[in-house]
């Protein structure tokens, strides 16, 4: 019984094993160029899972695609296999890098507050990440990392905007605050313009009542003073009065002592007839006639003696 052989697809298998083992031999070289005397032992650790790492790495390309791709998804996939020590920490940056957005992104809807720190934070991880071009390259992981470049100058013009606003809100309430202190110093002027103006009101009335008193005063002193004046003339009218008087009864004494020095001289029969004739005519009607006639009587009375 004889075998029958397919020869194509022998050809075929050694086609892919020429391939294998060329890929295998590459990936040996690049070990080596890395790793140096360590290369060959890392390849003989890893080179069983490096074309499906390639493999993983293209469809995690593909997957980053889509802008709602998480970052976090570079370490569960990578995360699957064997690197080298020092690539781990850039592995890291991605899921940090995940895990701040998500922390930003949470306040952020919580506090309806725009937290620059805790974006910065997210941002330094991305700017790792954007730098680290030897790791990205080693990996083929250029256009991933091209995405997070793009993804941190975004963030940073976010982070402007934010700014601007801010320095705007910051502006407005500074203008804020000085149209307060300039609203402040108005309201203290118009206190002490209207402590001034109550201020010379009083002023203004105790000036008047100074005023009023002195005019009070003043008609109390005119009114005294033609009060005293009044006296005074009272008292000189009644002095001239008096004086008057005195002056009359002076001359009425001067008149009876002469009256009666020309009775003593008169006869006794003119001065009767005299008196007669006075009663006769009726001319004695004062208290001053009469006592002119008693004195006449008298000068009579004496002569008969």
């Amino acid at each position: 019984m004889s075998e029958k052989f397919d020869i194509d697809k022998i050809k075929t298998e050694l086609s892919n094993f020429g391939k294998l083992s060329q890929r295998k031999f590459a990936y040996l070289v690049e070990c080596i160029n890395r790793f140096g005397a360590k290369g060959a032992f890392w390849w003989l650790k890893t080179h069983g899972q490096n074309d499906y790492l390639i493999e993983s790495i293209q469809d995690l390309l593909t997957s980053f695609e889509d802008p709602t791709t998480p970052l976090n998804l570079v370490q569960q996939v990578l995360d699957n296999y064997k690197l080298p020590e020092e690539d781990l920490g850039y592995v890291l940056w991605y899921s940090d890098a995940h895990n701040k957005l998500l922390n930003f992104q949470a306040v952020l809807e919580k506090k309806d507050k725009f937290d620059v720190s805790l974006l910065q934070s997210a941002m330094n991880e991305l700017k790792y990440i954007g730098q680290a071009h030897e790791f990205h390259q080693y990996y083929g992981l250029e256009t991933l990392q091209k995405k997070v470049r793009d993804m941190y100058q975004e963030l940073q013009e976010s982070i402007n905007k934010n700014q601007a606003l801010n320095y705007e809100n910051i502006e407005a309430e500074k203008r804020q605050t000085e149209l307060a202190l300039k609203q402040g110093e108005l309201d203290k002027l118009k206190a002490k313009a209207k402590i001034k103006t109550m201020e010379a009101v009083k002023i203004k009335e105790k000036r008047m009542a100074i005023m009023e008193n002195k005019k009070r005063k003043m008609a109390e002193i005119e009114l005294a003073e033609l009060e005293i004046k009044k006296q005074n003339e009272k008292a000189e009218f009644d002095a001239k009065e008096a004086e008057a008087k005195r002056q009359a009864s002076l001359q009425e004494s001067y008149r009876d002592l002469e009256i009666t020095e020309k009775i003593k001289e008169m006869p006794l029969e003119d001065l009767v007839r005299l008196v007669n004739t006075q009663i006769t005519n009726k001319k004695i009607l004062t208290f001053i006639q009469l006592a002119q006639l008693d004195k006449l009587k008298e000068a009579i009375e004496a002569k008969k003696s």
